[in-house]
């Protein structure tokens, strides 16, 4: 998936989806779109159940705090997979569908930039 924010159209990223165009398909999707994006139910979930509460006094502590909980979602595929059901990101068995809630059945095409 690919928001259009400037950082994910620095030369390099077009570079490097341009060299992996047989291997990676690339969706245009709205700036900001929560709805499309599993990474904002990762955020949710660490802000309102890891670390809730949480007040660091320093930066530092923040950051071991946050690593320490992102790094411990590594032994919880689980998890990491639920972000990705519970959003709308168009991917897997009835992706069409969700698809179709979004644009008109000839704009589907249009959406996708490298396939």
């Amino acid at each position: 998936m690919w928001d259009g924010s400037p950082t994910h159209r620095a030369k390099a990223v077009l570079e490097f989806l341009d060299k992996n165009k047989g291997r990676i398909t690339a969706f245009r999707l709205p700036p900001y779109c929560p709805k499309f994006n599993p990474v904002e139910f990762l955020w949710a979930h660490l802000k309102w159940s890891k670390m809730k509460g949480f007040c660091p006094k320093e930066l530092g502590e923040l950051r071991k705090k946050l690593n320490y909980n992102v790094r411990s979602l590594r032994r919880r595929p689980d998890i990491v997979r639920s972000y990705f059901r519970a959003s709308e990101l168009p991917i897997g068995e009835g992706a069409r569908q969700k698809l179709l809630k979004y644009c008109e059945p000839e704009e589907i095409t249009k959406l996708c930039i490298y396939q």
